[in-house]
């Protein structure tokens, strides 16, 4: 009889316990996030949205991207896959904001924020290479994107 009296504050102490973290755990449980809702990221300094070598006319290279400085100058650089000297440098501007409506910066007036760059540069496709963009005023690097360089001439 004594042991069933030892055994049983035990088993009664281990069932409090395993209560209690069961109890706790919904509390500490976090959301599911419903992956239809729309979240906008908008990234710490400026990027490359796009690199793409034109099969219409070879050597003509077509460098878009965001959130540099508007109005502000941007080096593009083209660099052959693992080497650290540039082998072509193309300086622009990136695009200005544009007023919406009555001079509104709503975005659904047409406003829209600027520093977008979009531009062709002549470059000797054919092998692999990397883009990435300098903005000057910032002091920024954007993302280095690779691309492949297959143009081909058009017969």
């Amino acid at each position: 009889m004594a042991r069933s009296r030892v055994r049983c504050p035990f088993v009664l102490l281990l069932a409090l316990v395993g209560s209690a973290a069961l109890a706790d755990a919904p509390a500490s449980a976090v959301a599911m996030s419903n992956p239809l809702d729309i979240t906008t990221t908008v990234p710490e300094g400026p990027v490359l949205t796009g690199v793409a070598c034109s099969g219409e006319t070879p050597g003509t290279l077509t460098v878009t991207g965001e959130h540099f400085s508007p109005g502000g100058e941007v080096d593009i650089m083209v660099y052959a896959l693992r080497m650290t000297r540039p082998d072509a440098i193309h300086s622009i501007r990136a695009t200005l904001p544009l007023l919406g409506r009555n001079g509104s910066t709503d975005p659904a007036s047409g406003f829209k924020a600027g520093g977008g760059v979009n531009t062709a540069l002549e470059y000797q496709c054919g092998a692999p290479a990397v883009v990435r963009a300098y903005d000057q005023k910032a002091g920024n690097w954007s993302d280095g994107l690779v691309v492949e360089l297959n143009c081909k001439s058009a017969t």
